[in-house]
């Protein structure tokens, strides 16, 4: 008789997760090529190997009302995925990231299969400012795969299995990246000041961002006319895309596509939207101004169930969950009404204006490096996920 396949579930829903998902998925594979991979995803985790059985691409949002206007939406993909997991009975889900989706998909699985195995890796940031979320993850999940050297512990505190595996970030940026090449073939010299434009990769985000970037860098080229700037665009964002959202004349700004890791390695300073992006530029040591704009509503339940000081990934890491916290902000970062051009510009110019305190800021992203546990991160979670599966 034929042993049997093992059969994971993998379930993203964003780009930044489906990034993560991949790797995992690869290095699954390279240590059981004959396990069986179904997944809620899109282009990425199929040419990873795996069988995709829905894809999350249409509701890859953030924020309260922003869910609600697609909440019709959310509600027949979490029927179509919880079908696919409870008739097929994988060995084990793996659900990456996007909270407030696989919080609600492993409920639903438990509550209709209490023996199955369920594994998040990424971990919800409940930490930061929806502290309630614990109980549901202590309740529905069996064990949590964290990518922050923090998390552990907090989880642990609270009776939930965990282990710290590394960031996948250190496995997927090429970071002896040094931006001269795309220095060279933008003819940009090597002595001008680059600025690195990053307004996120959904389009909310890029709806709310890109045109008070575009007016700072508007301002900063009119105070230097030497400078330079590029836009680093997701695959999902072209060009025209990008005119249309923004209402601006993109003339004078290159657009390029899904190489905003050359834009962070070259570029001098980077005005930056809030995210992954933050985290992927602090390993390759570029400071930056970190922005963020939400809808009122979002922004009025988050300040009032906020945890932390800092909404950028690298001064979370280096202030609000440093072993030893200070008060100092290693980024400066803008939120909401104080992300406007003129502010954004201000700020920009003070940073590249202080020589000391781009040399002190190099240093201290730099140091995330080591602070994320080294390379290997999603090889560390493809050998929990399968030491979770056997017998």
């Amino acid at each position: 008789m034929a042993e049997k396949t093992n059969h994971i579930y993998l379930s993203v829903g964003e780009p930044s997760g489906e990034q993560h998902a991949a790797c995992l998925l690869r290095e699954l594979l390279r240590l059981d090529h004959t396990v069986r991979l179904t997944a809620m995803g899109g282009e990425l985790l199929r040419e990873a190997g795996a069988q995709t059985i829905a894809d999350a691409s249409a509701v890859a949002v953030t924020g309260f009302t922003e869910v609600l206007a697609h909440l019709g939406d959310y509600s027949r993909l979490l029927k179509q995925c919880a079908r696919h997991i409870l008739e097929t009975k994988p060995e084990v889900v793996v659900l990456v990231d996007y909270p407030g989706f696989h919080v609600r998909l492993a409920k639903r699985i438990k509550q209709a299969n209490p023996g199955q195995k369920i594994i998040y890796y990424i971990c919800p940031k409940f930490w930061a400012w929806n502290y309630r979320r614990v109980k549901k993850l202590r309740q529905w999940i069996d064990e949590i795969l964290c990518i922050f050297p923090f998390e552990p512990k907090l989880l642990q505190a609270e009776g939930i299995q965990s282990r710290f595996v590394g960031n996948p970030l250190l496995d997927q940026l090429a970071l002896e990246e040094d931006g001269k090449k795309l220095r060279s073939e933008l003819d940009i010299n090597p002595e001008a000041e680059l600025i690195g434009l990053l307004p996120g990769s959904r389009q909310g985000e890029v709806r709310r961002l890109l045109p008070p970037l575009l007016e700072a860098a508007r301002i900063m080229q009119a105070t230097r006319p030497g400078r330079r700037f590029i836009i680093a665009a997701s695959p999902q964002m072209n060009k025209k895309v990008l005119a249309e959202l923004s209402g601006c004349e993109l003339k004078g700004f290159p657009v390029l596509s899904g190489r905003a890791h050359e834009v962070m390695a070259a570029s001098d300073l980077l005005l930056a939207t809030s995210g992954t992006a933050t985290l992927e530029a602090a390993l390759y040591g570029t400071p930056m101004v970190g922005i963020y704009k939400i809808s009122a509503v979002t922004h009025w339940l988050i300040t009032r169930m906020a945890r932390i000081k800092h909404f950028t990934l690298p001064n979370l890491l280096l202030c609000d969950f440093a072993e030893n916290p200070q008060d100092e902000v290693i980024i400066p970062e803008l939120l909401q009404n104080e992300a406007e051009g003129e502010r954004i510009a201000a700020e920009a110019e003070a940073v590249l204006g202080d020589e000391i305190r781009r040399v002190y800021m190099k240093q201290k992203l730099l140091s995330l490096r080591n602070l994320l546990g080294g390379p290997g991160a999603s090889r560390r979670a493809a050998e929990a996920i399968l030491e979770a599966i056997k017998p």
